[in-house]
């Protein structure tokens, strides 16, 4: 695996737990029709795999690929391949652009307060998939 870009591109991850609180907090305190964002931590895609290759024991990832290069690769791999392609558009957006979400309105309307941290996310991540 390499990583898409310098890897420094941010995403926001929720533990499920974190949802279910969330969730909770909009039943018992929002108004019908609210939408809220759950959110436990933003990071860079960089520290994800860095802790998830940490909990799994193996080296880190190392090597980069340029965004426009790996679009381009997932491009052709969908379009000439006969199976489900390995790397698609969609999973290079997704890693090699920021996907930040705002939680603001859960904090301030609801008190969420996310209890997960990056840690212990990919904690679970990692002995569920195991």
């Amino acid at each position: 695996m390499r990583l898409i870009g310098n890897g420094n591109t941010h995403i926001s991850l929720v533990h499920p737990c974190d949802v279910v609180q969330c969730l909770r907090l909009a039943a018992e305190k929002g108004e019908e029709n609210d939408i809220f964002n759950a959110i436990s931590v933003i990071c860079t895609v960089k520290e994800l795999l860095n802790e998830i290759t940490n909990h799994m024991e193996i080296e880190p990832i190392k090597k980069h690929v340029p965004y426009f290069l790996a679009y381009l690769t997932a491009f052709f791999d969908e379009t000439l391949s006969k199976n489900e392609p390995s790397l698609t558009r969609y999973r290079v957006k997704s890693f090699g652009t920021n996907r930040i979400i705002s939680n603001k309105k859960a904090i301030k309307k609801l008190g969420f307060k996310p209890k997960y941290n990056l840690y212990e996310i990919v904690k679970d991540m990692v002995s569920w998939y195991k």
